[in-house]
């Protein structure tokens, strides 16, 4: 699904956008939905790992953790 703007949101895709940066600890997304909306809060935490069977796409994350919240 696309926001109002045309850009697809997807858990998935923001989730493996952060795994491949080294100069974000943290990523925050909202659903352009309503009824309800959420915003999703991703962050690195310590321990943080990401493998990738192609070595460019992040497949499996560990110690991701994710928070959901209701807007």
């Amino acid at each position: 699904m696309a926001n109002p703007a045309g850009v697809p949101y997807s858990f998935l895709t923001t989730a493996r956008a952060l795994a491949t940066t080294r100069a974000q600890r943290t990523a925050k997304a909202t659903t352009c939905e309503d009824g309800p909306r959420f915003t999703v809060t991703y962050a690195k935490a310590p321990g943080f790992t990401a493998w990738s069977g192609d070595g460019t796409t992040p497949q499996t994350l560990t110690g991701l953790s994710i928070h959901v919240a209701g807007r």
